[in-house]
């Protein structure tokens, strides 16, 4: 847009009110808020918000601003995934002070995670293993579930405890030798 983002009448000769979606995002948090909230308010279908504060976020959506994203958060994700050891797929900081993270692992073989019942893993505290996907298939495991090499695995574990879980994951050739 050419013009204010909290301009009314602009954002109706642009026809907002017939746009699938609508991207607020500025320089400024708040104008970015109220932008979003005009969308809303004027009949977009979906309105994507973009802040860096994520003290906003629980009341954006209590407003009914549901899809919300922090470049600031976006960024720490992506740095954290390259950091972490293993086969690391993916990762994400789970709350405002990433208390726990969300891994997502692909079991290698030679890694000690893979072959044995979980049951039998000595999981450490802290550390849950919450999903498989084995080709193509979601698999919520159970004691006896063993996990193997190829499997994409979720885990979910306390900040203190995630090195422990990306021990699991490494080869034993790449972590002792």
């Amino acid at each position: 847009l050419a013009g204010l983002p909290t301009d009314a009448a602009l954002l109706e000769e642009e026809n907002l009110a017939e746009m699938n979606a609508v991207i607020s995002c500025t320089a400024d948090d708040e104008t970015t808020v109220m932008a979003a909230l005009l969308a809303q308010r004027m009949g977009a279908a979906r309105v994507i918000t973009c802040t860096n504060r994520v003290d906003y976020k629980p009341l954006m959506m209590v407003v009914g601003l549901d899809v919300t994203f922090s470049p600031r958060i976006l960024a720490v994700n992506s740095i954290m995934h390259f950091i972490r050891h293993g086969r690391v797929v993916a990762v994400r900081g789970i709350g405002d002070d990433h208390a726990a993270e969300a891994l997502e692992f692909q079991a290698e073989l030679g890694s000690d995670a893979v072959g044995a019942p979980i049951s039998d893993l000595k999981l450490p505290q802290g550390v849950l293993i919450a999903a498989l996907v084995r080709n193509g298939t979601v698999l919520i495991p159970q004691g006896k579930t063993r996990i193997e090499a190829g499997d994409h695995v979720l885990v979910v574990a306390a900040a203190e405890s995630v090195h422990q879980a990306e021990h699991l994951f490494q080869r034993r050739l790449d972590r002792d030798g």
